[in-house]
């Protein structure tokens, strides 16, 4: 018996995956996210993103940029303009509508990427006149010239329609 015994090859042998220290976004998720520190959220986040596209990625990266702040929201909205998920639509829309110069930048992006043209007119009212000139460009890629004029005429008055068409001379020729 004993002589059998030393012919066995334990299984132990094999090395044991070390299990990472940090989190994943879903297990986050199951506990209480509240208790993750932001430094443990980033980093699922980017390992999340790390792990390359999934059909499951864009409502939890859409969740992810509907409850974080700052760079982590600007993250997930990186990664579901790349992925171009479209969980990110409603967030974009929204964003365009009350988010900072960034986010209201990457949810433009976003919309066009999504081929969401129509909801880039909310953009053309924007605060700062770039952000709306770069809402028209991005409309005028699925419109003619005489349509993007009507949806400026539509939304905003004419002087300020003047001055986001002269950002974009030589562009829209």
């Amino acid at each position: 018996m004993s002589e059998l015994n030393d012919r066995i090859v334990p299984v132990t042998r094999k090395r044991l995956r070390a299990r990472p220290s940090v989190p994943t976004w879903t297990e986050m998720l199951a506990n209480s996210i509240d208790s993750a520190s932001l430094e443990e959220r980033a980093a699922a986040v980017r390992a999340l993103i790390a792990a390359g596209p999934r059909p499951e990625d864009g409502a939890l990266l859409a969740r992810i940029a509907r409850e974080e702040e700052g760079d982590l929201r600007l993250l997930a909205f990186r990664s579901l303009i790349a992925q171009r998920y479209p969980e990110g639509r409603d967030i974009f829309s929204e964003a365009v509508r009350s988010g900072s110069d960034a986010e209201r930048s990457l949810a433009i992006d976003g919309l066009a990427r999504l081929g969401a043209f129509e909801a880039l007119t909310e953009a053309f009212s924007d605060r700062v006149e770039p952000l709306a000139a770069k809402a028209a460009l991005l409309y005028s890629a699925a419109h003619d010239r005489r349509t993007l004029l009507e949806a400026l005429d539509e939304r905003i008055e004419p002087t300020r329609r003047d001055a986001i068409l002269k950002l974009l001379v030589g562009v829209l020729e």
